[in-house]
């Protein structure tokens, strides 16, 4: 497969001591050279522990560099008050195992992930607290604040800038098919306040991004221009050119890195329906295509798993 190519110029060492992480001359720079992400998307939350690390090993053999992954909330909070962080649900040590694998973490923090999960994320209890959600309304920030201030110290010693793996923070999921933040201050003020909670808790280390539709009309209802958080496109497989000149319509000048955050090689696959399958061949040509250019991507999925 195309990936297995990718390996000799892509691949790095994890971080072992504090490094930087940021987008010069429109592509990633990482302690001052330039690096292409070849990522994939691995859930974590569908897969039992014991195997992560067999998957982390096959998934840099393929010639990936880098993991992102969601942190559902309601795989964390499923009762309303009762953190679960061990076992199926040890984010901190899945963390370790990326970078004991040479590995690098882009992290889909949410507090709305869809990610094909239930409820995107969201715990069940949140119906119950007539909160208007994912949007600037009291109630449902204060449950996400509460989250988050759980969630983000755990994430913050893993930065890459504290000398972990964590390249690049992501703040909600393809918000512009969902929200306006064009036209609706109560989505845009929703949208800064988590990249602004963001930056605080991890003290402007981390670049923040968001991820929407490959076109310009996704993204400018679901990110935040001027250069706050990078905005990026989930597209394909196929040409990245549509979507990385909508990327630059966001992004200021130098500012714009080529990234797909959703390379499609397949599809989920409902209980009872066919499998779902996507020509290895136009994979192949995207990321062929993708790598000469000095692009990144994150396959979606390098590892989907299973919810039974």
């Amino acid at each position: 497969m195309a990936v297995a190519r990718l390996s000799a110029v892509a691949l790095c060492a994890a971080a072992a001591s504090a490094g930087t992480f940021t987008v010069e001359n429109d592509q990633f720079v990482r302690d001052g050279a330039p690096m292409q992400l070849f990522a994939g998307s691995f859930h974590y939350s569908r897969q039992p522990a014991p195997l992560w690390n067999d998957t982390l090993v096959r998934m840099k053999a393929m010639g990936l560099n880098t993991v992102q992954f969601y942190v559902p909330w309601n795989w964390h909070e499923y009762e309303e008050g009762v953190f679960t962080w061990d076992g199926d649900h040890d984010l901190e040590g899945f963390l370790k195992l990326i970078q004991a694998n040479g590995m690098y973490a882009m992290v889909r923090q949410g507090p709305y992930i869809c990610g094909e999960w239930e409820f995107g994320g969201f715990p069940a209890w949140l119906l119950a607290k007539n909160a208007t959600l994912r949007t600037y309304e009291a109630n449902y920030i204060k449950y996400v604040d509460r989250f988050f201030a759980v969630l983000q110290p755990k994430l913050k010693p893993f930065l890459y800038a504290n000398g972990g793996p964590i390249l690049m923070v992501q703040i909600e999921n393809e918000y512009g098919s969902y929200g306006n933040v064009a036209q609706h201050p109560a989505d845009m003020q929703y949208m800064e306040h988590l990249r602004d909670i963001t930056n605080a808790a991890f003290d402007n280390a981390s670049l923040i991004y968001t991820t929407d539709g490959g076109s310009a009309g996704y993204m400018v209802h679901g990110s935040i221009p001027g250069g706050s958080v990078v905005t990026l496109g989930d597209h394909g497989p196929g040409d990245f050119t549509g979507s990385c000149n909508a990327q630059a319509q966001f992004n200021p000048k130098g500012k714009n890195p080529c990234m797909d955050t959703e390379l499609y090689t397949g599809w989920l696959t409902h209980w009872g329906e066919n499998m779902a399958n996507t020509s290895a061949q136009s994979v192949a040509r995207s990321l062929d295509a993708a790598a000469a250019k000095g692009y990144s991507f994150s396959l979606y999925m390098a590892y989907g798993g299973t919810n039974y």
